[in-house]
């Protein structure tokens, strides 16, 4: 009984996280004149309930062709976050990886102050004991 509760716990909260993304999907493949009907009540501009249909009614691609070709906006924010996700990686190999083998090396023995426990803690994952 106490697997079967948790179960469903674990599944209601993946469905509550994973909501957002199917909206955005299902989003992505509606016209504009269907997103504003489903949502115009939420808005206040219509009448009766805001709803969302889990599957398109007249699905198309216009908005992702309006996003993919017509908006050089888009090509500019996307190169700038691969030239920053680049730099930042390039500098985690340079300065992170040998920072790591470095401390993976260390041998402390002080296993009884607090500030050592806390060193322990944070760098636990780069320590490779060897014999």
């Amino acid at each position: 009984m106490k697997r079967i509760i948790i179960t469903c716990i674990l599944i209601l909260t993946a469905g509550l996280c994973l909501a957002p993304v199917l909206f955005l999907l299902v989003g992505t493949f509606m016209g504009n004149h269907e997103i504003y009907t489903c949502i115009a009540p939420a808005l206040g501009k219509g009448d009766g309930p805001a709803i969302w249909h889990l599957l398109p009614q007249y699905p198309t691609l216009q908005n992702v062709v309006g996003l993919l070709f017509d908006s050089p906006e888009y090509f500019q924010m996307f190169w700038n976050s691969i030239f920053y996700t680049g730099a930042i990686l390039a500098g985690q190999m340079l300065f992170g990886m040998p920072e790591a083998w470095g401390l993976s090396l260390q041998k402390l023995n002080c296993y009884a102050s607090t500030s050592c426990r806390s060193y322990n803690f944070r760098y636990s994952p780069f320590w490779a004991r060897s014999s």
